[in-house]
């Protein structure tokens, strides 16, 4: 397909450059227009085809194969195939083959092979090969291939083969094959290899997104954002948040060392998850928040295995963030194996590794045992031990 698209571009441009005068088109090598139709040609210039046009103020004209220059505005009723610069526009009806400079817009009736560059937009009718670069808005209704570079937004009608940039929003109607980079929007209604921006949203199938918002079909890759949601997952979703539709959701009530009662989620892909767990010591009344990412084993029969890293935030009552604590600090590794007593209920139980740090007071109503590092009196204390955890899994 890659062949036949490549193909496709340099024979109509070849065309377009090397081919005769159409029949219906009178030739002059050389048309001077003031402002239609003041020029050379007069009323018929529709009908004329020249080498070399120049427009003091605007021009029309049928086609032009070699150059145009226009004070103003070029317009051309067929083709252009060479370089054409417009101070404000140039518009052609049909097909381009070459380099438009336009100061405020570029536009093309039907296909451009070639590059457009404009400071504010760009328009292919059909189908756009090679590039559009403008301020604002870059437009092909057609398919892409090759890159479009917009200040605001670049718009694929149909399939994107290459890049696009823009500062806003990046939109395709159908594929992308290349890569999505934006500030704030990408959006593929099918499938795209890869997506950078605020949020970002591939209908289809994607391998990498890196964004705040990560929307996918079916991510085969790397999710990174803050939320990063999927109806299929066979990557790594790293973020706060990672929803699969088809993944998992599992409800954990386990105790340890660390506080008597704990509860938590683990939800992602079925390989990688996103932790949240909160827990309570009512001795010491204290209680404790985390946020982690793990992954998942799984074993022969009803056996499985879970393997996460947690950080949490102790604070001194039952709620977490209310009290004014410095920073006291848990880092926990946990590896925790399960097996299925029923299809909805496992037991789980594991060792852990654990490293307290805090800025405020020893850890002893935290600890059990360990092996303390650090500085009691400069309000500088850290701990290391291992520990262990024993709960069951709502699946």
């Amino acid at each position: 397909m890659k062949f036949n698209r490549i193909f496709t571009v340099a024979l109509l441009a070849t065309v377009l450059i090397s081919s005769p005068v159409s029949a219906q088109e009178i030739y002059r090598p050389i048309s001077v227009t003031f402002i239609y139709p003041l020029s050379t040609n007069g009323f018929s210039s529709g009908q004329v085809a020249s080498n070399f046009s120049f427009n003091i103020l605007g021009g029309y004209i049928g086609s032009v194969k070699g150059f145009e220059l226009g004070g103003i505005f070029n317009i051309e009723k067929n083709h252009v195939a060479g370089l054409q610069i417009g101070g404000v526009a140039n518009l052609v009806g049909e097909n381009v083959a070459g380099l438009e400079f336009g100061g405020v817009a570029n536009v093309a009736g039907k296909n451009c092979v070639g590059l457009q560059v404009a400071g504010v937009g760009n328009f292919v009718g059909k189908n756009l090969n090679i590039g559009q670069v403008s301020g604002v808005l870059n437009t092909a209704l057609g398919s892409v291939s090759g890159f479009q570079l917009g200040g605001v937004a670049n718009i694929a009608g149909g399939e994107a083969t290459g890049l696009q940039i823009a500062g806003v929003a990046n939109i395709t109607a159908r594929d992308v094959i290349g890569a999505q980079v934006s500030g704030t929007l990408n959006i593929a209604r099918g499938s795209c290899p890869a997506q950078i921006g605020v949020v970002n949203i591939a209908l289809g199938q994607t391998f990498t997104q890196i964004g705040v918002v990560n929307i996918a079909g079916y991510a085969r890759g790397l999710q990174l954002g803050v939320v990063n949601i999927a109806r299929d997952h066979s990557g790594v979703p790293v973020g706060l948040a990672s929803v699969v539709k088809n993944g998992q959701f599992h409800v954990n009530f386990w105790t340890d060392e660390t506080a008597v009662l704990n509860a938590g989620i683990k939800f992602g892909s079925q390989a990688f998850y996103n932790v949240w767990t909160y827990g309570y010591q009512p001795f010491g009344a204290r209680s404790k928040f985390g946020i982690g990412l793990g992954g998942h084993i799984p074993a022969p029969g009803p056996l499985f295995v879970d393997i996460d890293a947690v950080h949490y935030q102790f604070e001194d009552g039952i709620w977490p963030f209310i009290s004014q604590n410095s920073y006291n600090g848990l880092t926990t590794v946990r590896f925790t194996g399960g097996i299925k007593i029923t299809p909805k209920l496992a037991f789980t139980a594991g060792p852990t590794v654990n490293v307290w740090h805090s800025q405020e007071w020893d850890g002893d109503a935290v600890r059990y045992f360990g092996i303390p590092v650090g500085d009691y009196d400069a309000r500088n204390y850290t701990d290391i031990w291992l520990g262990f955890q024993v709960g069951v899994q709502i699946l």
